[in-house]
């Protein structure tokens, strides 16, 4: 009679004999010393919610998309304490009041996003109306939050390295956003003919050395948002100093980004997620639509190039 090995989803039984009595003989007991097999205690995995009530996201994690600038996901964890961080090292303090969420992050800028119910779920829409950039963000997903400590060693292991930019690239003067953002400059709400409004305008100030950029050929690098599509090219988009502008928690300062104009039948290929240089003739000043101000620096793009 011959051995058969009969295979069973997740299981093999061989080596089993069919004795003519039909009796079952099984194989001798293994003699492996279960208390030598080592290996790694497997972690639970993150509980996943369908919905989340707004006065109820301490220790949930919930993940925003940016409706508008096409960004990866960003995973904001909210604590009992009524803190937060996310996924990339923004933090801060945040209360609610019915479907506001009001974020407060770590340089006290307040950012309110507000949605349309109480109950947050998958695809739930939140407005970010803020001075300078509106936009909606989009929820992709709901988890238990991470470990506030365990989230900060993360983020410190994942710090890049610093890089060594080069002074000048094919005669344009490379500029940091470091820089270009190391001063305090207040969004007035209303527009520039309100008294109060004015007297904010007329308080701010930007420093000589980024004053004596303006006119200048610059290479900044950053991250392009697209605002103006032509035939497939983009011909307008803000440069940003980083991802943070996209997602729930850390919308940038009016010094933070770059508003680009391509020439007439010169646009460029979209570029996202990918922090790239720009090359362009600066200018530096307060820029007013409807006198409101909605920025404080501009580009007259010439090209783009890749990180060097």
């Amino acid at each position: 009679m011959q051995h058969r090995g009969v295979w069973i989803p997740g299981l093999v039984l061989s080596g089993i004999l069919l004795s003519g009595c039909d009796e079952l003989v099984l194989p001798p007991p293994s003699t492996v010393d279960v208390s030598e097999i080592k290996g790694e205690v497997i972690k639970e995995l993150d509980k996943r919610y369908k919905e989340a009530k707004l006065d109820d996201l301490a220790g949930k994690q919930v993940f925003f998309k940016s409706e508008d600038f096409g960004s990866k996901p960003l995973g904001v964890n909210f604590y009992k304490d009524g803190t937060w961080r996310n996924d990339i090292g923004n933090f801060g303090n945040y209360t609610v009041d019915g479907t506001t969420v009001l974020v407060v992050d770590q340089a006290g800028l307040e950012i309110p996003h507000v949605f349309t119910n109480e109950i947050v779920k998958i695809g739930s829409v939140a407005e970010v109306p803020t001075t300078g950039l509106k936009y909606k963000v989009s929820v992709t997903k709901i988890t238990s939050a991470v470990d506030p400590e365990e989230l900060a060693a993360t983020e410190k292991q994942n710090e890049p390295e610093p890089e060594d930019a080069p002074d000048e690239i094919d005669g344009y003067k490379v500029v940091g956003f470091a820089e270009l953002s190391d001063f305090k400059f207040e969004v007035p709400d209303d527009p520039a003919t309100d008294p109060k409004a004015k007297a904010i305008l007329e308080k701010n100030v930007i420093p000589k050395k980024v004053r004596a950029l303006d006119k200048k050929k610059i290479a900044i690098k950053g991250y392009m948002l697209p605002l103006r599509v032509e035939e497939g090219l983009i011909t307008e988009f803000l440069v940003l100093r980083d991802q943070s502008a996209c997602c729930f928690g850390a919308v940038p300062k009016i010094n933070e980004w770059i508003s680009v104009r391509m020439p007439k039948g010169k646009g460029v290929k979209p570029v996202m997620d990918v922090p790239i240089y720009f090359f362009g003739k600066f200018k530096v000043g307060e820029v007013l639509e409807n006198d409101y101000l909605v920025g404080i620096y501009e580009m007259d793009g010439d090209k783009i190039g890749g990180p060097l």
